[in-house]
Parts: C-alpha cells; structure tokens; sequence
C-alpha cells in the first residue's frame, strides 16, 4: 500500500496575555506599570505580516516561547496527523539565533530553510 502524501501548512506566531504573565522574566518589564507588550493576541504585533494569511485548512500555532513546540499542542498534533517529517522555514533570526530546529525535532525528519529578514 502506498503512504499519502500530503501538505499541512503551520502558521507559528507569538502572543502573549496583556498581563504579561506569559512573558520570559527578561520581557516582563515591556508588560508592566501599565505598558501595552508588542505581541498581545489580537494586536498588530502579533498578526502574520501583510501578504500572510492563515487560510482554511492551515493550522496556526500560537507560541509564547522561543519553540513552537513548548507549551503548545504542536508535537500531538503532528503526530495525530500522522507527519512524519516537516519542511521549515523562518526568518534568519529564528533560524540562527533562536535555534528553531530544537532537540524536540529529532523525533522527525527535518529539512529547514531560512527566508530573508522582513
């Protein structure tokens, strides 16, 4: 029997509470003393970019750390999915300085792909 093949697009985007309770230590101070944080769900900074658009049959992530697979329901999704390996791509500053590719990625195969910074 032949495996289906098949193309499921992630859209992985940051949001926080507007109370900041979300927020690495390092970020709080951009949530307190009555600051609005620059990704508070629902806001501009935490919108897909122009052009960008979550459409029907995509699945969108929302993260509120470096990994789209920390405290997300991503990993069990993927493997109710039944993905068996993923294609990423990011900006280079995810690529390089955060470490998209993750230990938790070893349970599949991955190929990554960095796009130029917006």
């Amino acid at each position: 029997m032949r495996k289906k093949k098949w193309h499921l697009l992630l859209k992985v985007v940051r949001e926080h509470d507007p109370s900041g309770t979300d927020v690495e230590l390092f970020r709080r101070h951009r949530y307190s003393n009555g600051r609005v944080g620059p990704v508070i769900k629902g806001s501009r900074g935490a919108a897909l970019v122009d052009g960008l658009e979550i459409k029907q049959g995509d699945y969108k992530v929302a993260k509120t750390r470096f990994s789209a697979f920390y405290a997300t329901p991503l990993h069990s999704f993927l493997q109710d999915a039944g993905v068996d390996s993923l294609v990423i791509t990011a900006n280079i500053y995810d690529m390089k300085k955060v470490k998209i590719a993750t230990p938790t990625l070893q349970e599949w195969s991955v190929e990554a792909e960095a796009e130029a910074d917006a």
